[in-house]
């Protein structure tokens, strides 16, 4: 009977389980966002997000130059890291400008698709130092960086989509607040993939990293992938 009684005493309590990959309890909104963030799940947010997208079209739109004698040229800034385009490019690229306006409602519609699944994204520098975008589970936060809105609407959509897969990635295993897992997707090319994965921004990534961010980069220039990948493993 006293040995009972002293191994009651003792008793250590059951170990909790957690699930495999469970990195933080799910969040609010205010738990998720930082005081110098800007969050686009408002109408102000959004404000912000249009007006600063609309500007930096505005600067990469080519613009037509018809001088006194008829010669036509093309006036066009180079966004960061961008080759000099040629004549035929430049005409190309101004008849099909009309499209930044189609990207602007893609970015609406996938901010809403995200915000739906309980994603707060917001205008905010990432942790990780030089990168555009950055999706982070532990807080359930996917942020573009400020400079990256200087980009116009077709970068900034593509970053929204490339961030969405990570996303997809972390409700495939098991929610948004889970550590991503590769989707199992078809790859593109490693010529496509393997440019941007040189960046330092990469430089000590594992392998499972290098395959989440081969899929991002395989899908990031479909919105439609994006958001079907969303709506398989989010819903």
């Amino acid at each position: 009977m006293i040995l009972f009684v002293v191994l009651e005493k003792f008793k250590l309590p059951l170990p909790r389980w957690q699930p495999a990959g469970l990195l933080a309890p799910l969040k609010s909104n205010s738990q998720k966002l930082r005081n110098v963030e800007i969050p686009l799940n408002t109408p102000d947010g959004l404000q912000v997000l249009k007006e600063a997208i609309h500007a930096a079209d505005n600067r990469y739109r080519p613009k037509m130059i018809i001088d006194p004698l008829g010669q036509v040229s093309y006036r066009y800034s180079l966004r960061e890291g961008e080759k000099k385009k040629s004549e035929a490019e430049l005409k190309k690229l101004l008849e099909t400008s009309r499209q930044n306006e189609n990207y602007t409602r893609k970015i609406y519609r996938i901010i809403d698709t995200l915000t739906s699944f309980g994603v707060l994204v917001v205008i905010g520098e990432p942790l990780k130092r030089g990168a555009s975008g950055e999706w982070d589970p532990f807080h359930q936060v996917l942020r573009l960086s400020p400079k990256s809105l200087n980009m116009g609407s077709e970068v900034v959509l593509e970053i929204l989509n490339h961030e969405s897969i990570h996303v997809a990635q972390s409700c495939k295993a098991g929610g948004i607040n889970y550590r991503p897992q590769p989707l199992d997707l078809p790859l593109s090319p490693e010529r496509i993939t393997g440019k941007p994965l040189k960046s330092d921004v990469y430089a000590s990534i594992t392998s499972t990293q290098r395959r989440l961010e081969q899929e991002a980069y395989s899908y990031e220039y479909s919105n439609r992938a994006a958001r079907n990948l969303l709506a398989k493993h989010c819903s």
